[in-house]
């Protein structure tokens, strides 16, 4: 039996940290390697990430909307729902290594989760600048993704 690290990998030449925007397998849920196991965003794009191996999502140490650094240990995969997990999970980065990352697919296809407003990065970031609430913007994006030329936008109305 054996524990495997789930890290957030290094999804572009300067990335430095990411978001983990969402999980798309609950603890306990059976995972196999290469199924999309959670969404991360960065400065420039919002990417799916595959699970690193099969078995069984036995702890999400990182949870959604939080910002950590690339090779930080963010879940763990276990071959049983029985193995012990407790002590294995590093709370800090590990070596970097690379996993299989596709561009999400569109916010259309998404739902939503919470109270997180669907826009880009280059929205959020453009929104921050400008002192633009994001819940105030009309996206005109896919499925109502708030772009950076709607936040530009609102911010002259």
């Amino acid at each position: 039996m054996s524990v495997r690290n789930v890290i957030l990998p290094k999804l572009g030449l300067t990335m430095d940290e990411g978001t983990v925007t969402a999980w798309r397998k609950q603890i306990g849920d059976r995972v196999t390697a290469g199924e999309m196991l959670f969404e991360v965003e960065t400065d420039k794009v919002t990417m799916e990430v595959e699970a690193p191996s099969s078995g069984y999502l036995r702890t999400i140490l990182i949870g959604d909307g939080e910002t950590v650094p690339v090779a930080t240990v963010i879940g763990l995969i276990a071959d049983s729902l029985d193995e012990p997990v407790e002590a294995i999970a590093p709370p800090h980065p590990v070596a970097p290594t690379v996993a299989g990352a596709i561009p999400s697919t569109p916010a259309a296809a998404q739902p939503p989760s919470g109270d997180r407003v669907p826009a880009s990065p280059a929205a959020r970031k453009r929104a921050a600048e400008l002192g633009v609430d994001l819940a105030a913007v009309s996206g005109t994006g896919p499925g109502g993704r708030i772009q950076i030329e709607d936040v530009e936008r609102a911010a002259q109305a």
